[in-house]
């Protein structure tokens, strides 16, 4: 099943919407026991066209990841860079 899982950033203010750095965000595969990453980062999917928004009201950024479905039962780092070069990351558990 896919799903679509928001990840909320925090940056102290509105910066717009070209904060992200050219090729962020990605995401790669990880050992749930180590955290070792598994193979090579690759684009972060989004749904629609508009993936990344800033919420005035509560002054964070949101990235909406889609994820596949031949990810349940693995382990995933997502990362996010921005263009100041500060690098983001979290790790997600599919197994459950």
């Amino acid at each position: 099943m896919t799903r679509s899982i928001p990840k909320t950033l925090g940056l102290a203010g509105d910066y717009g919407l070209a904060v992200l750095a050219d090729g962020s965000p990605t995401s790669v595969r990880t050992d749930c026991v180590s955290g070792a990453l598994v193979g090579q980062p690759a684009p972060a999917g989004a749904p629609g066209r508009s993936a990344l928004s800033f919420d005035i009201a509560t002054g964070t950024y949101t990235w909406v990841w889609k994820t596949e479905p031949s990810w349940a039962g693995t382990c995933r780092t997502f990362t996010l860079e921005l263009d100041d070069g500060s690098v983001h990351t979290a790790r997600v558990d599919f197994r459950r």
